[in-house]
């Protein structure tokens, strides 16, 4: 497996050097440049530079085209898009809610002296895309050795429906008995968006100089993976993790096409789960409301 790279650095000059297959001038602003793509990986994003055509393909390309993200707030653009109405679909994306205003602990959330150790939630430590090493018990040995990081961006809390995986703990900050969010995602249509806290990954590093890398390429297979296992341009099916134990729900989401392409538009499909003794079982799956070809079901 490999990976192609290509790197826009809005803050860049014409001519300077990246470690990058190609180096984009401009963000993607056609279907044909934007969906040869399967993740984009936002470090603290200035999204005001993208027109009201390239918000609309964004989320065309997340919603419909199982695009996967990988957004990194940070102190330097993130309060000036936040409240922006013409870039509000970029913030529906977002699995978190953000503060609606800002405060001295939110301009505070970065450039701690003390490193904050990071909390694993139980889908957390159930995430293999977090695991460090080939076992459940090395990579939490791995993780046991990183002491933390020493900012985050300050938001109000998760959204309704979105999987909390990481909470950093600082005790200032605390939400009653939960540390705030650092690490949270999911499903946006058909796609998958990944919200980090800070881009401080970069210092596991100094524990292990592979658990970074390690890390990041299983960060961004885990978001693509509903273009990279698509096997139809009509359909796809999406779970949110590969495994599940014994007993333990399974969340299944389709989006669905009819000939022309264009969302399918019944109530509802009927799937057939195959079990491990191979008997099969009908699971019905409901059209979502609010996006015309996505069905929703659980078994």
């Amino acid at each position: 497996d490999s990976m192609q790279v290509d790197v826009l650095l809005q803050s860049g000059q014409p001519g300077m050097s990246q470690d990058a297959h190609t180096m984009l001038s401009e963000f993607p602003a056609t279907r044909d440049e934007l969906y040869q793509y399967d993740a984009i990986v936002a470090f603290d994003p200035d999204w005001t530079q993208l027109d009201a055509t390239q918000v609309e393909l964004v989320e065309k390309w997340v919603s419909d085209e199982a695009g996967g993200m990988i957004v990194i707030p940070g102190p330097i653009h993130t309060s000036n898009w936040i409240r922006s109405t013409e870039h509000a679909k970029l913030r529906d994306m977002y699995p978190v809610v953000f503060q609606q205003r800002l405060t001295l602990l939110d301009d505070g959330q970065f450039g701690g002296d003390l490193p904050m150790a990071l909390e694993f939630e139980r889908a957390g430590r159930e995430a293999r895309f977090l695991w460090l090493a080939d076992s459940a018990s090395d990579s939490e040995l791995a993780w046991a050795g990183f002491p933390g990081v020493f900012g985050y961006y300050g938001v109000k809390g998760e959204k309704p429906g979105a999987t909390v995986y990481l909470r950093v703990t600082d005790p200032e900050a605390a939400l009653g008995d939960r540390n705030p969010v650092y690490m949270a995602g999911q499903f946006y249509g058909a796609g998958q968006v990944l919200y980090l806290g800070s881009g401080e990954f970069w210092r596991l590093r100094a524990v292990d100089p592979a658990y970074f890398e390690v890390l990041y390429t299983k960060l961004v297979r885990q978001v693509s993976q509903g273009r990279l296992l698509r096997g139809s341009t009509r359909g796809a099916l999406l779970v949110d993790r590969d495994r599940y134990e014994l007993g333990e729900t399974v969340v299944l989401r389709a989006r669905l096409a009819d000939e022309q392409h264009e969302p399918l538009t019944l109530e509802s499909v009927t799937a057939q789960i195959l079990r491990p003794d191979n008997a099969t079982e009908p699971v019905k799956l409901q059209a979502d409301a609010e996006r015309p070809g996505m069905y929703l079901g659980q078994f």
